[in-house]
């Protein structure tokens, strides 16, 4: 079932009366309705009594053969009612009415114009604007867009500083190209800051502050204002370990230890899987037998063989006698 309009169709009828009509066959040079409408199709339709004054505009439904259902009246000289056609012949034809006729189009707030003639089929240009619906621009956005509301509430895009790496599920802050779960080259103001895989450059002008007055640390660091009662410097542990000093030293677990040497009894190296870029650290630790009833344990720091950037010796000694001894369990920090 659909909707035509078609030239040059045109019958004549015999019917009286206001229900369907009975179409008689074609004017000559004109077209029957079956010829191009299908049973169940709609189109608009003029009734005209050749003998009187009567006439209707209209929707018809069509059934083929030759079958006219006065769907909807439109206009008739009955006032816009079904006209009482009497006896004598009709013309019955499609037409185009007036008040169907596109005389003018207006898109409305939508920004939308006619781009031809506004008769026919009207083709649209334009944007259409964000409050019906719409972006507000004709812009193809590209993949990994991250689109915003711009000025007057256009949507847009800004990849270098904004962007989505949809592929491996990374968001880039000031790069398009994302190298961790978020990265930012820029500086980051928040009372908290919860991040799994956070990247950022670090040089003096791209600080990471995480301060709720909003101050701004210098020279690339990590600030926050945890007691300090303004943002401060936090310096982090670059060095941690726990392992056994008995026997052959064996790691428990570390973070930059790449591996424990055994210079003798309770002497030992602490070696770094990456060096730091001074040796003017902190060290600080504890070490135990881990059995009750033995005597305390003073971890020591051996200065006799001096730190260096990627090493440290340390001892484990008895606390009342200062007797070199292995020690089972032994924790060491190291903060710059």
């Amino acid at each position: 079932m659909a909707f035509v309009i078609a030239d040059r169709v045109r019958e004549t009828s015999t019917t009286t009366g206001t229900g369907n009509f009975t179409l008689a066959g074609a004017v000559d040079r004109f077209r029957t309705f079956d010829s191009v409408l299908d049973t169940g199709d709609t189109t608009y339709y003029t009734i005209a009594d050749q003998s009187g004054v009567g006439w209707e505009v209209g929707i018809a439904t069509f059934t083929s053969p030759s079958t006219l259902a006065r769907t909807t009246i439109l206009s008739s000289s009955n006032g816009g009612s079904a006209v009482d056609f009497g006896a004598g012949s009709k013309d019955v034809f499609i037409t185009l009415p007036a008040s169907r006729t596109v005389i003018s189009f207006s898109g409305g707030s939508t920004g939308l114009t006619p781009a031809t003639a506004s008769y026919g089929a009207i083709s649209l240009g334009g944007t259409l604007v964000v409050g019906n619906g719409g972006t507000g621009t004709a812009t193809t956005f590209t993949a990994g867009s991250v689109v915003f509301a711009g000025a007057s509430g256009v949507y847009s895009q800004d990849n270098s500083n904004l962007f989505w790496d949809d592929s491996n599920n990374r968001l880039g802050v000031g790069t398009a190209t994302p190298v961790s779960s978020i990265e930012t080259n820029g500086t980051i103001t928040a009372p908290t800051l919860a991040a799994t895989n956070l990247k950022h450059a670090s040089s003096a002008s791209n600080n990471i502050v995480l301060d709720s007055s909003g101050n701004t640390a210098v020279g690339g660091v990590l600030s926050f204002n945890s007691g300090y009662g303004s943002a401060a410097t936090a310096y982090g542990c670059r060095v941690w370990v726990n392992f056994n000093g008995t026997g052959t030293v064996a790691i428990r677990a570390s973070g930059n230890v790449t591996s424990i040497t055994d210079n003798g009894t309770g002497e030992y190296t602490v070696n770094l899987t990456t060096a730091l870029t001074d040796a003017n650290y902190s060290v600080v630790g504890s070490c135990g037998t881990g059995t009750a009833g033995n005597d305390d344990f003073n971890l020591t720091t051996n200065y006799n063989v001096a730190p260096t950037t990627s090493a440290v010796r340390i001892g484990s000694q008895r606390a009342n006698s200062g007797v070199a001894t292995d020690a089972a369990y032994i924790s060491l920090a190291i903060f710059r």
